[in-house]
């Protein structure tokens, strides 16, 4: 599911809501434990387009921690 990665790479809220209700649509009765999993935690996983100053890169941000 490459729209996942869409979603987290969005750069503000509103537009990853409307990629992924589209992903929802398109996936959701197939793959129903993969969206309650991003509906749960999808505050913390879009953290990152609130602070310009969180790393926006894999390593940036594994090399921070």
């Amino acid at each position: 599911m490459s729209g996942i990665r869409e979603i987290l790479y969005c750069t503000n809220r509103a537009e990853s809501n409307l990629k992924l209700k589209q992903l929802r649509n398109r996936f959701g009765p197939k793959y129903s434990k993969v969206f309650n999993l991003i509906d749960h935690h999808l505050t913390g996983l879009l953290n990152h387009q609130k602070d310009n100053l969180i790393p926006k890169t894999n390593n940036l941000a594994e090399n921070k921690n």
